[in-house]
């Protein structure tokens, strides 16, 4: 039972206080008609206003009146930010005269309605630079950013901020160190930087031998290649022992 704001639990049936409390009235009724030819009628009158109050003083702590305030405060979740330095930002973007950071900076603030201003109206967001070190940054600091220094460590920025952070939105063009056995962290969302048209890039992907070898017999290796950028070229690949060189082959 309720009114407003104010509840009640009665330590007792609803019903047997109700019955009580008549109970009671009715007894006050009558002692005043009694009383009045005994004492008089202001006095009768007094005495039973005195045991009405104590009868109310009863039922009020019979229903065991309660008020509630509930008062809620929101709590926004974190999102943390993370806009790579390392000098590898400097190589150009997508667009002409424009460097990887520059494209980064296009994507947090440019447009009619910037990413970062949305994001901190449904955020707590915090930003940082991740390069030679993981370096906290205000908004008013994201548009004089300049690119520079080592390559930056993905995992040990992850690491530092793991327990403020369950979402990471990582702006990078995927030249952060990144371990494969790094721990557990936060669900990331990654915006690459970079035109993937102009990437060029040569990579062993894979190679494979046999766990076995005999001296002074053929040993097939299956070396796998990965290029980007370099459509319709030859490359040269060249196996050696230290400086010795034991075969080189020229592959498409």
């Amino acid at each position: 039972m309720s009114w407003g704001t104010v509840h009640t639990e009665p330590i007792v049936p609803l019903g047997l206080i109700g019955l009580l409390g008549l109970l009671g009235f009715f007894s006050s009724l009558l002692q005043f008609w009694v009383l009045r030819k005994k004492v008089g009628r202001g006095r009768a009158l007094l005495i039973s206003l005195f045991r009405l109050g104590a009868l109310l003083g009863l039922i009020a702590f019979a229903l065991n009146p309660l008020r509630i305030t509930q008062r809620e405060h929101r709590v926004r979740p974190t999102l943390a930010i993370l806009l790579e330095t390392s000098q590898s930002m400097k190589f150009p973007g997508k667009g002409p005269g424009r460097t990887r950071l520059d494209e980064a900076k296009e994507v947090l603030l440019g447009g009619s309605w910037p990413l970062l201003k949305s994001l901190t109206e449904r955020y707590e967001v915090k930003i940082y630079g991740v390069g030679q070190s993981l370096v906290p940054l205000e908004i008013g600091q994201i548009a004089s950013l300049s690119a520079g220094g080592k390559q930056g460590d993905l995992s040990q920025a992850i690491a530092k901020i793991r327990e403020e952070s369950a979402v990471v939105l990582l702006l990078s063009d995927g030249k952060l160190r990144w371990h494969a056995k790094a721990p557990d962290g936060p669900s990331i969302l990654s915006i690459p930087l970079g035109d993937p048209e102009t990437y060029k890039d040569v990579l062993i992907k894979e190679v494979k031998a046999p766990p076995m070898a005999f001296r002074e017999r053929e040993v097939v290796l299956d070396v796998t290649l990965r290029s980007y950028g370099y459509k319709g070229i030859l490359l040269p690949v060249a196996l050696k022992e230290g400086s010795r060189l034991l075969s080189a082959r020229t592959v498409p």
